[in-house]
């Protein structure tokens, strides 16, 4: 196999949970089976996706006289069906894992509504500070929302897609949206690996600072605050001829023995529950 150019981000920290499963991933080109997790990643991602597209209308209607509640159940209205559409999409997939479409709706639906209020909140705020209403509150609006950004750097060797971007006039907040639990302070190590390339990347991008990025805990409702300095630049570097050094291995790693890590479970019998990739 030819090593690729650029590695995914997500590859960094996957390479931090296990070698093993990376190597098994990007040297042989095995996949594990779809899973409900990667289903409802795959579905969100969309949702949010497809809410920023349709921001620009959202925002032209908050005109003045209109109430706080109308506008949140405007958004909370439109993200509503944005859901909808979501799960609908993935529905094939649904179906082959046995899960009911009304089960994965309940499921995400109080995240995706959060989401809705949330940015209803901020856009009601500067529209307040502001005074500005409709196309004016549209165009002078800050933050505006960039989803599911792809950015990519032949200098770093690494490609992303970024959840979120808030952009700030000439600033560029990446935000990293997690399901998971958050920690009792700070962000995960490997959550801080993935801002810390994303502010990179984005800073080559925009040819800009980037100073800061954002971990939103959606479960948990809290947000934490990733400050950039120059040792992340070593990190991520690093991180990435990691990945490099091991796809020139000629042996798979050894099982990581974490006892979540659902790939080093299987041991030696990985071929018979792995998908593998037909282009292998």
């Amino acid at each position: 196999m030819v090593a690729p150019k650029l590695v995914s981000v997500t590859d960094l920290c996957a390479l931090r949970f296990c070698p093993r499963a990376l190597y098994l991933r990007l040297v042989l080109g095995f996949r594990e089976p779809a899973k409900p997790v990667m289903v409802l990643g795959s579905i969100r991602h969309k949702v949010f996706e497809e809410a920023n597209e349709v921001e620009e209308a959202l925002v032209r209607g908050v005109e003045a006289g209109v109430g706080r509640q109308d506008v949140l159940a405007s958004f909370e209205s439109v993200y509503a069906d944005v859901l909808k559409r979501g799960v609908s999409a993935f529905s094939s997939d649904l179906q082959r894992l046995g899960i009911l479409q009304s089960d994965v709706s309940a499921q995400l639906s109080p995240a995706v509504l959060e989401q809705a209020r949330q940015r209803a909140d901020e856009v009601l705020s500067f529209s307040s500070k502001t005074g500005l209403f409709g196309g004016q509150l549209w165009d002078g609006l800050s933050p505006k929302i960039i989803s599911e950004l792809y950015v990519a750097s032949e200098r770093l060797h690494l490609k992303a897609r970024v959840d979120r971007v808030e952009v700030y006039g000439s600033e560029y907040v990446p935000v990293e949206i997690k399901t998971g639990r958050a920690p009792s302070e700070g962000v995960w190590p490997d959550h801080r690996l993935q801002l810390s390339a994303y502010m990179l990347l984005l800073g080559e991008k925009y040819n800009s600072s980037i100073k800061e990025g954002i971990v939103r805990y959606v479960s948990s409702n809290q947000q934490r605050q990733v400050v950039m300095n120059p040792f992340m630049e070593y990190e991520v570097k690093g991180a990435v001829n990691d990945v490099f050094a091991l796809m020139e291995n000629k042996d798979i790693p050894n099982v990581c023995g974490k006892g979540y890590c659902t790939v080093c479970q299987l041991g030696d019998g990985f071929e018979g529950v792995l998908v593998r990739k037909a282009s292998y």
